[in-house]
């Protein structure tokens, strides 16, 4: 490669910043124009996508008003052999840039098929081009145009120089387009069996819409130092010590379930450990079910306590259980407390979370 001069060095760096730019894969085409025309003077530049497997052809050019002659892109399409340049890259894989005059003399040039239907109406005598690393069965050209043949080695090493930063931009839009669409994919479904999901990076991505509202009202506002509430935070981070205490020969341990109840409703929250990813936390909202009368027996909880459990769920406090069911608060209280013996519970929470968990394993 040709030292190339300070000059020619700043339109590459400004090129690569054009690059830097983009945003979406559908600015990328148009991008790869402008970076080109700073790098190289050409009279005509043109980005073209070849799908060899269906023989179909996608151009992007400047100035934008260019028009191919008729039937010029389908011949290019069902012919990409017969371009020197697009036959050196299929043979030897070599997509750094390449002149038609490297492998065809003005002569050759002129009596070609090529030439006839495309390069001559467009009074174009010289192409440089180069190809990009591309998808299967594509092949993806870059070329600038001239009418005469005066490509210099310069302009050559201008192209390569530029060449990485064209193919590195094209796989990251590529990538981005190809996990839009997955996410895309997967919020559909997600949507269509009334799961909602978070991604747990950093920061907290919303797999579904809603999905952090929704775990902030049933487990609170997130703490000073988390965008996670305390509680949720707490449960994480015990079922991910059982994921790093298990052996790598052992089976995958059991996590368990976080519940959160709010009125007569309960969100399931369960972890699914990330194994190319963040770990995904997933919520099902339920309505609060009650534990079916033989669990509640089996709790040795007499017909009145199995009542009171049962208002328990749903968030009922002391004063409303026993307005409801027309006894004393003191009476409900007691009663209460005997439920919370019989559970093994010490408090509220862990008592209604007891009594869930019966109605999630049944």
């Amino acid at each position: 490669m040709a030292r190339l001069k300070s000059d020619r060095l700043h339109d590459v760096v400004r090129a690569v910043d054009e690059l830097a730019s983009v945003s979406d894969f559908d600015s990328y085409a148009d991008a790869a124009i402008r970076a080109a025309d700073i790098a190289v003077l050409s009279d005509v530049t043109t980005y073209n996508d070849v799908d060899v497997g269906v023989g179909q052809m996608t151009v992007r050019t400047r100035p934008m008003d260019f028009v191919y002659p008729e039937g010029a892109q389908e011949f290019l399409a069902q012919h990409a052999d017969e371009h020197p340049i697009i036959r050196n890259f299929s043979e030897t894989g070599d997509g750094s840039a390449f002149r038609i005059s490297d492998f065809m003399s003005v002569r050759e040039f002129h009596a070609s098929r090529l030439y006839q239907l495309i390069y001559e109406p467009l009074q174009v005598e010289d192409q440089m081009a180069l190809a990009l690393p591309s998808p299967r069965d594509h092949v993806i050209g870059l070329a600038v145009n001239r009418g005469r043949r005066n490509f210099t080695e310069a302009d050559r090493d201008s192209l390569n120089l530029l060449r990485p930063y064209l193919a590195q931009t094209y796989w990251l839009l590529h990538e981005r387009e190809t996990v839009r669409r997955r996410l895309s994919a997967a919020r559909l479904v997600l949507g269509q069996t009334a799961v909602a999901a978070i991604s747990l990076s950093s920061p907290l991505e919303e797999l579904t819409p809603g999905a952090l509202v929704l775990l902030y009202r049933f487990f609170g506002r997130p703490g000073t130092h988390s965008e996670l509430p305390g509680r949720v935070e707490g449960w994480l981070g015990r079922e991910r010590a059982k994921l790093g205490e298990a052996h790598r020969d052992e089976p995958a341990p059991l996590l368990t379930p976080l519940v959160g109840h709010r009125e007569a409703h309960q969100l399931v929250a369960r972890l699914l450990p990330g194994t190319d990813g963040p770990d995904v936390l997933t919520l099902r909202q339920i309505a609060a079910a009650e534990p079916s009368a033989s669990q509640l027996e089996d709790l040795r909880l007499t017909e009145r306590e199995a009542q009171i459990a049962r208002l328990l769920i749903t968030g009922a406090a002391n004063s409303r259980i026993a307005a409801q069911l027309g006894i004393a608060p003191g009476t409900a209280k007691k009663h209460v407390d005997h439920i919370y013996r019989k559970l093994g519970a010490t408090n509220r929470v862990t008592a209604v979370k007891i009594l869930l968990e019966l109605h999630l394993s049944s």
